[in-house]
């Protein structure tokens, strides 16, 4: 469609829309849908209120029972209509833009292929998403086509599309509970842009890639396709991702923000980026006044309009610095003022709750009082101004900032955000960052393409294209719009595109490093399951009611008041932490599903409002009993106080989602991260549920909003790897009565600074915390508690920095959380989450640290980041606590992974595991998987056989969206005996012992070579050492002597199944410590000096062991060491595989190439034999058990996998014919001969099998003359064998009756992928 075309179209749906103000509900209805090229005579008078037409449809269904009437809000229903419905036959025809011809205009009930459009005239003025799903869902009950329903309340029109697929267990049946999908809440008066782009995509004329939907399947799937939010949040994170591309090129932050320029203006941008969005979120509950936005309104507010100077920064600066800093971070009222002036002007320096750059506006008191100062006072860390004064203590503390400070005057200050008078200290973020923004923003180099143009509209002009909702969507429904969870999404993408590991990844897959909502959905599931049931009378077998519980769906527990009781009181103690929070997808997701449970199990509110009261009264009556009258005075004042917050937090019924939010959030959730701005922005995902929950009244002090709750006590920038170890006796702080006092004092003192809710009172408890902290360090320093170095380590932790993280992590000294009593931090119920993959080789560096410093058991040197995240977190859980991680699947075979298996096996109770392999859950996890487990009450190994631990396999027959209904349909049983320490098997029962018979049929290829198998050669700069023909001729020219170290090469991809295929390339090689003979080689030498500079570069040459010394070797050494014996087998006969491969593709090799380290050779007794064997489709199956999984089904032959493949056991007149035929498959390649060394190898391993079906290959071989192929070669070999094949491949012989029945055995079957 063209431009010209599209943009009628558009007008034409804003014209529809407008015209439900004055038309009929149905004709608008129908005239809508008409614009969008939809329309039908098939109609039928079902009623025009509720009573008439829920009675009628009644008898569609009559098996379901009576209709709900208060489900479906039946008394809110004003009128209703059946429009039309719209069948399969009609569909071609509208395609083509004709009129159905013929048509019965009666409806036909019967036709599923079809919809049917419903109009509903509501009363009130406000729906929730959840009613109209509702709704929506009640109404599909009945009608046995999708029934799409369009709601008008109000001057507001909704749209509600149900997503109907079948039943994974039942194809007749469908899911119970499918997903609702709302366009909601759009403007009949001034229709939204979002919704008129969304609802003109719906169009008929715009559906379809090449061709318009034909058929209803492709018209209801291209509809489904249009309305999803993945694909909506994938468009608006792609344009933001240009937008920030651009933006960190364009901006310049202060130096506070760090040394180096690119990173600070990235984080800057992030920054800003979460602050403005979650502006934009309030927006939409009318907390922020629009025409701060509207380019109209900022010329009359703004001296110099922003889109007339694209360069300047006066938008940012006096409209966004002014919005975020001094009105969302300061009380509403007389503190919301101008800075001073003149001599007063001192006073307000470096104070960030003042208004700045009043000469910027035409009349600042008149735009400070009509569009700032009646916005509320939200609180909340991220709106903090970051620019601060340091101390000559700051500076003694934090010797690292001295870099980072500039001097102003007498002062130290660190400027961060750059939010100042002075116009040196000011950040620059030009106004076309907002308005406008550019043609082409050249990024080409950036998302690494060529001739690309990349448009980038400004950031205040994209946002307003797109409609955003503060309600989370869930799995059961969801807002054609951009919700909370994009703040985590855009956080999390944004920072893998600026991160070095990440950046190259990230860019190319825009916005795929975020853990999808479903995955989420899932894993917190699973673990407040595990965690409810034990506080249940056979909890076990109460699995469905607590499913029924934390579902989303619209439906009532199934628990008795004294179970309901248990419950509460289980949240209400509930611990749960993500040590790797990011943005807070999980602590979110927690939060959701406990609160969903909550308003199920306790819809007054009174359970949780009694289980949070018993603790308070507790505190007050053990504060009377102080022996000490001063203490005992001011801890009842402070317990009074405590009581007196609790009875307001309680007091509004309007407030009772809010107070279950505040106590979940305030008890029960904990979190870290390394990154401080993740943890900011995990913060703001908690403030926006909690400002979703708060009635909005203008009427009332800061519009009734209560400011939000301080979480820096919650959610903590750390290092979570790092614990601080007790000395002496005395583990736990708290066992010195001294210690535990303060500590004590710490806690109320955390607890007081969550609950502050003006700044004086922040301010003062935020310096009490300090304080406290401070003489905490104190006393463990005197008392020897922790070493020195971790108590300096304490001492520089503040929890109020928003720029730098903790280097430790401890449960004690962050949450104020005493330690277990064992002296641990296992004192959390839950631990969830999906630890940082880093690769081994990017923490080189800290994996001695870890392994030494801190004692982790599972850790190897080749051991990926989260191997640590795994044991780190098993410790920090209670006794049967929960642990629910995501992570790559790489420990469950690799080498490095034993000390984990052992692990998990010996201190965990394994419940489920999905192995999704290189299913493309998302980008930052490369072959994911599910684990869930328990935490032993000690540790036991082998487990008990009673132990069972369901596992599924990820096939990719379904969308990864359903995964969890796929677990639960076709996951299979595996006692967790069974997970050995070498590698584990996620395999039904069937195909592990098919895999024991394989390997009780013989050895191990590893055992067979008798240990004689190797990686090949690591130079480090293949430049210096691979070379090409001409360069060989070159050197030995120059010196004839060089030829004794140049080697023919192969790389991995030259080694391809049955044969090498060479491709002219040489390797200089000698043995290690061989670099002080090179003066004899002056050639090589020379060739070798060439590339000095990268040489020494190289690991080896600038890391020494121990961290002693220069290096481990030589510049002029190859990389892993070569001695002389290991590089003599390279020239013996051998096999070579590739390291990565879709099956065993093993090669022999007689012309002593040297490989390199992308392949390995192994040198058998039997070179022939073994090759038939380990290319044959019984390795192919077993490499699929053992070896580690590669994308697009490629497989790891490195040598800790490859060297598990198994060799038969054979007689000598076995072996001989299988050289035999191998010599054959190498000289003719005929495909018959390959499936006859299949059959031979079945025959080795599984004899009885065979020999039952009177299969007797070895015989029939034998008895047809094999041997007379014996010894031959060439083209002798290649006629005597199309002979021999001629005869026993004909469908008469012998040989071919038992390769055709060797296809109908189980084991084949299985094996072959058949079964």
């Amino acid at each position: 469609m063209t431009e010209q075309a599209s943009a009628a179209l558009r007008k034409a749906v804003e014209n529809a829309l407008t015209s439900f103000a004055h038309k009929p509900l149905v004709q608008a209805t129908t005239d809508l849908l008409a614009t969008l090229g939809y329309h039908s005579d098939k109609t039928a008078d079902l009623g025009h209120n509720a009573e008439e037409l829920l009675g009628n449809i009644g008898q569609f269904r009559a098996d379901l029972g009576p209709i709900d009437r208060n489900k479906l809000h039946a008394e809110r229903w004003t009128s209703c209509a059946f429009v039309f419905q719209l069948t399969n036959d009609e569909i071609p025809s509208l395609a083509l833009g004709q009129t159905p011809l013929g048509a019965d205009k009666a409806m036909a009930p019967s036709q599923i292929e079809s919809f049917v459009f419903l109009a509903i005239e509501l009363q009130g003025t406000t729906w929730t998403r959840t009613q109209l799903a509702g709704i929506t869902r009640g109404l599909n009950r009945r009608f046995p086509m999708p029934a799409i329903v369009l709601f008008r309340y109000g001057d507001c029109l909704s749209l509600a599309v149900i997503d109907r697929r079948q039943h994974l267990r039942d194809a007749s049946r469908e899911v119970l509970d499918p997903r609702i999908t709302v366009i909601k809440d759009v403007g009949l008066t001034h229709p939204h842009t979002a919704h008129i782009h969304i609802l003109a995509q719906l169009a008929l004329q715009n559906l379809g890639d090449k061709r318009r939907p034909g058929n209803f399947r492709e018209l209801y799937d291209a509809w489904i396709g249009v309305l999803s939010t993945q694909k909506l949040n994938e468009t608006f994170y792609k344009e933001l991702a240009w937008w920030y591309m651009w933006a960190v090129k364009q901006v310049d932050f202060p130096q506070g923000g760090g040394e180096k320029p690119e990173e600070r203006n990235a984080i800057g941008v992030i920054r800003l980026l979460t602050r403005l969005i979650f502006v934009w979120f309030i927006k939409e509950r009318g907390l922020v006044p629009q025409a701060l936005f509207e380019r109209a309104a900022l010329k009359t507010l703004l001296k110099q309009a922003p889109d007339a100077a694209p360069e300047a920064s006066n938008y940012y600066q006096a409209i966004l610095q002014n919005l975020f800093f001094a009105t969302l971070n300061t009380e509403m009222g007389a503190e919301r003022r101008w800075a001073q002036t003149g001599s007063g002007m001192k006073g307000d320096y470096l104070i960030g709750l003042v208004y700045r750059y009043r000469d910027a506006f035409v009349q600042p008191d008149t735009v400070l009082q009509d569009y700032f100062a009646h916005v509320p006072f939200l609180n909340g860390g991220l709106f903090e101004c970051l620019d601060e004064q340091l101390t000559e203590q700051d500076l003694a503390r934090r010797p690292e900032l001295k870099k980072l400070a500039v001097k102003e005057g007498s002062q130290w200050v660190l400027r961060v955000d750059g939010f100042s008078r002075r116009p040196e200290a000011r950040a620059k973020v030009p106004n076309k960052l907002f308005f406008d923004g550019v043609a082409d923003a050249e990024l080409n180099d950036e998302f690494d393409t060529r001739g690309k143009r990349y448009p980038v509209r400004g950031l205040i002009d994209l946002l307003n294209n797109y409609k955003f909702t503060v309600d989370e969507n869930t799995p059961l429904d969801e807002e054609v719009a951009l919700d909370p969870e994009l703040l985590g999404k855009v956080f999390e993408n944004l920072l893998a595109s600026y991160n070095p590991d990440t950046r190259n990844t990230a860019r190319k897959q825009s916005g795929s490093f975020y853990t999808p909502r479903e995955v989420v959905d899932y894993m917190v599931d699973e673990a407040l399951i595990a965690y409810f049931a034990r506080h249940l009378p056979q909890g076990e077998q109460r699995e469905p009611e607590l499913r029924q519980l934390l579902s989303h769906a619209d439906i009532e527990h199934s628990f008795n008041p004294a179970e309901a009781d248990t419950l509460v009181a289980a949240i209400e103690n509930l611990k749960v932490l993500d040590p790797a929070c990011g943005s807070g997808a999980f602590p979110m997701g927690m939060l959701a599903k406990l609160f969903a449970a909550l308003q199920k199990l306790d819809p007054d509110n009174r359970r949780w409002r009694t289980q949070n009261l018993a603790p308070l009264q507790q505190r007050l009556a053990l504060a009377k009993t102080t022996p000490d009258p001063l203490q005992r005075d001011t801890e009842i004042d402070e317990a009074e106080a405590a009581l007196h917050k609790h009875s307001q937090d309680f007091a509004d019924p309007a407030y009772a989602d809010y107070t279950r939010k505040l106590y979940l959030i305030e008890k029960c959730i904990f979190g870290s991260d390394i990154q401080p701005i993740a943890v900011q922005i995990a913060k703001l995902r908690f403030f926006i549920a909690l400002i979703v929950s708060q009635p909005i009244d203008r009427s009332k002090p800061n519009w009734n909003i209560t400011p939000l709750p301080n979480l820096e006590t919650k959610i903590v920038a750390a290092n979570t790897l790092f614990g601080v170890p007790r000395q002496g006796a005395q583990g736990s702080l708290l066992n010195d009565p001294a210690i535990g006092e303060k500590e004590t004092e710490l806690r109320e003192a955390n607890a007081a600074y969550f609950a502050s809710r003006t700044r004086a009172t922040k301010k003062r408890r935020k310096d009490r915390v300090q304080k406290l902290h401070e003489e905490l360090v104190a006393l463990l320093k005197r008392d020897g508690f922790v070493s020195p170095a971790d108590a300096e380590r304490m001492a520089r932790w503040n929890p109020f920095d928003q720029n730098r993280f903790a280097d430790f992590f401890d449960v004690e000294w962050m949450f104020g959380m005493p330690r277990a009593k064992d002296n641990t931090e296992a004192v959390f119920d839950i631990v969830i989450g999906n630890p940082p993959y880093v690769r081994h080789e990017d923490i080189k560096e800290l994996t001695p640290v870890l392994k030494n410093v801190y004692q982790y058991e599972c850790g190897s040197s080749r051991a990926d980041l989260y191997v640590f995240f795994y044991e780190r977190s098993v410790k920090l859980l209670k006794p049967q606590g929960v642990l629910s991680f995501i992570t790559s699947n790489k420990w469950y075979r690799a080498k490095y992974g034993e000390g984990l298996r052992q692990f998990m096996a010996t201190h965990t109770k394994l419940k489920n595991i999905i192995d999704f392999g290189d299913e493309a859950v998302f980008t930052a996890i490369a072959y994911p998987t599910i684990v869930i487990a328990t935490r032993r009450e000690k540790p036991v190994y082998p487990p008990p056989e009673a132990d069972v631990v369901r596992a599924l396999n990820w096939e990719q027959e379904h969308p990864v969206e359903i995964f969890p209904a796929v677990f639960s349909a076709e996951s299979f049983p595996i006692p967790q005996s069974e997970l050995k320490k070498e590698g584990w098997q996620l395999e039904p029962p069937g195909k592990r012992k098919l895999l024991a018979r394989i390997r009780a049929a013989g050895k191990t290829l590893g055992a067979y070579v008798n240990g004689r198998f190797y990686r090949g050669i690591i130079t480090g700069l293949n430049e210096a050492f691979v070379i090409d023909e001409a360069t060989r001729d070159r050197l030995i020219a120059e010196d004839p002597k060089s030829a004794e170290l140049i080697k023919r090469y192969l790389r991995g991809r030259d080694v391809k199944r049955w044969q090498v295929e060479w491709a002219g390339l040489y390797l200089i090689t000698f043995p290690f410590g061989f670099h002080e003979q090179l003066k004899n080689y002056p050639a090589i030498l020379r060739h070798l000096s060439q590339y000095e500079e990268g040489l020494r570069k190289r690991g080896q040459c600038t890391s020494s062991r121990n961290r002693k010394g220069e290096g481990q070797h030589h510049w002029l050494e190859l990389d892993n060491n070569p001695k002389e014996s290991f590089l003599s087998e390279f020239q013996q006969p051998k096999l070579i595989v590739p390291a990565i491969a879709p099956i065993p593709s093993f090669a022999p090799d007689f012309n002593s190439h040297f490989s390199n380290n992308k392949s390995t050779i192994f040198l058998p007794p039997r070179l022939f034999f073994a090759l038939g064997v380990l290319n044959s489709s019984v390795n192919a199956w077993l490499a699929t058990q053992i070896c580690s999984s590669k994308q697009n089904g490629f497989f790891d032959f490195e040598p800790q996998y490859s060297s598990q493949l198994v060799i038969p056991a054979a007689n000598s007149a076995q072996t001989t014919v299988m050289e035999i035929i191998v010599s054959v498959v190498l000289s003719i390649r005929a495909p018959q001969f390959e499936q006859l060394l299949n059959g031979l190898v079945f025959e080795l391993f599984f004899p009885e099998d065979l020999n039952a079906a009177d299969i007797h290959l070895f015989d029939a071989c034998t008895q047809a003359g094999i041997a007379q192929l014996a010894g031959l070669q060439g083209q002798a070999l290649a006629t005597q064998a199309q002979t021999w094949a001629d005869t026993v491949f004909a469908s008469n012989h012998p040989i071919y009756a038992m390769l055709f029945d060797l296809q109908a055995l189980d084991v084949v079957r299985v094996i072959e992928g058949k079964s």
